[in-house]
């Protein structure tokens, strides 16, 4: 035999000792891992249609805790835009699970909208709900609606099947570009004060449904936190308070 094939056949040895050293690690802490797991103690979790005033607030509290501290993480990784995008794709995915489940701690949990068979020809039907800024003059209606990076309009637009748009007077970040384009072609709708347009295309019998469950929605998040309780009250503190 050669020195080449002797260097081959001690190459592949090495490499073939290397595998199942790395197996044999990952072996062990596998068992390592299902032994602790069989050692601790079995923690029954309730359910929410089981808790009691008392368990219900403190788990809603705990969410609630949890997804403040999501949002501050998103929040610092928006320093870094660009950079961990699977990392903020992540966060953003566990950011609405966690607010999803705020709307279960009671048992509650929001079903499909049901709607008819479709009856004509498509159509398209707007409804403007107006925000109660002179009321409540102080309030961040805009936060509220849109959510951290949009993400309730969008939870919303997923689950009614519209467009959720916030328009009019303040519905822009930037002041002075809505002070600039004010009066402007395409923005005739800063002239208006502040509401929600909501759109829908489908037939007309579905569109009734799916619009009104909408504005059913979007009136929901008008009501100002400190008229709110529970786990909707607490979610909105967080996103908009």
């Amino acid at each position: 035999m050669s020195v080449c094939e002797n260097k081959t056949v001690v190459q592949q040895q090495l490499q073939q000792q290397a595998a199942a050293a790395v197996a044999a690690a990952a072996a062990a802490a596998v068992a390592q891992q299902q032994q602790q797991q069989q050692q601790q103690p079995t923690q029954v979790v309730p359910q929410p249609q089981h808790m009691t005033p008392q368990q219900q607030q403190q788990s809603t509290q705990s969410i609630a805790d949890y997804l403040a501290q999501l949002l501050k993480d998103r929040k610092q990784l928006a320093a870094f835009p660009n950079v961990f995008t699977h990392v903020e794709r992540l966060l953003d995915e566990e950011i609405a699970r966690v607010r999803a489940s705020l709307f279960q701690i009671n048992g509650v949990k929001k079903e499909p909208l049901t709607l008819p068979e479709p009856e004509g020809a498509m159509v398209t039907l707007n409804e403007k709900v107006y925000v109660p800024v002179r009321e409540h003059p102080d309030f961040n209606f805009v936060g509220r609606i849109l959510g951290p990076r949009g993400m309730t309009a969008k939870q919303l637009e997923q689950e009614t099947g519209c467009k959720i748009m916030v328009r009019g007077k303040g519905s822009m970040r930037d002041k002075k570009k809505e002070d600039a384009n004010r009066g402007k072609p395409n923005w005739e709708h800063l002239s208006d004060d502040l509401h929600v347009l909501i759109t829908v295309e489908d037939t007309e019998n579905r569109a009734k449904v799916k619009l009104a469950q909408a504005v059913a929605e979007v009136q929901k998040l008008l009501v100002p936190c400190a008229k709110r309780t529970g786990a909707v009250w607490l979610l909105h503190r967080i996103i908009a308070c």
